[in-house]
């Protein structure tokens, strides 16, 4: 039979029409649309989460997103008046990634188990987001407002040898400097940390700044 090229048209969009409407009720109207995610930087206890969870997820794109553009990391007095040092003060953002790359992506290291406790004092605090203190820094032609607050550190990064497994573990302080990510405002970024050493003196010592150390290989 012959079809005009206008019936055959007037055919395809019938065809379509149905097609798309039979799609549209396959879904369930009843299902509920998902709640939007709220970015974990989006406050400063949710940055300081984190952070945590990179190390425990060894994702190195995650631990680098928390890391302000001028990030410092200052090694502990302790360990930088260790005679056997042969590091700097302190490091960058770029060496501080290479480095905790190198960590995540040792096949020695089986699990990485990291907490922070916020102990700041501040007498006003009514939750851990309210405990941090404020200052000010200049950066560039820019004034900008820091928070720091005083961390517990609980940090465990074991190793498998093949002989034996070995628990690295750290007790340590350490004072977090936050300020505003520059490229994402409303987000929060790890400006300065100053690691402050073990918590504890042990026979076996590890601190945050040893683990960074020794991974700077």
């Amino acid at each position: 039979m012959y079809h005009s090229n206008s019936t055959m048209s007037v055919l395809l969009l019938s065809i379509l029409t149905v097609a798309v409407l039979s799609a549209g009720c396959s879904e369930d109207p009843a299902k509920p649309e998902p709640e939007p995610t709220e970015n974990p930087r989006a406050s400063r206890m949710g940055l300081i989460e984190f952070f945590a969870q990179a190390h425990e997820d060894q994702n190195l794109a995650d631990y680098e997103a928390c890391l302000h553009e001028d990030y410092q990391f200052w090694f502990s007095l302790d360990d930088r008046s260790d005679p056997t040092w042969d590091w700097k003060d302190w490091i960058g953002k770029v060496e501080d990634v290479q480095v905790t790359e190198n960590m995540f992506n040792a096949e020695d290291v089986t699990e990485i188990r990291v907490t922070f406790f916020n102990e700041t004092v501040v007498d006003s605090a009514e939750n851990d987001e309210d405990k941090f203190l404020t200052g000010t820094t200049t950066i560039g032609d820019s004034t900008l407002t820091y928070y720091w607050g005083d961390f517990r550190l609980d940090m465990h990064v074991i190793v498998d040898t093949g002989d034996e497994q070995l628990d690295h573990f750290v007790d340590g302080r350490a004072y977090i400097y936050l300020l505003e990510d520059p490229e994402f405002p409303g987000l929060w970024t790890i400006w300065k940390v100053e690691d402050r050493g073990n918590e504890h003196l042990k026979t076996e010592r590890t601190s945050w700044s040893s683990i960074k150390a020794y991974y700077k290989k």
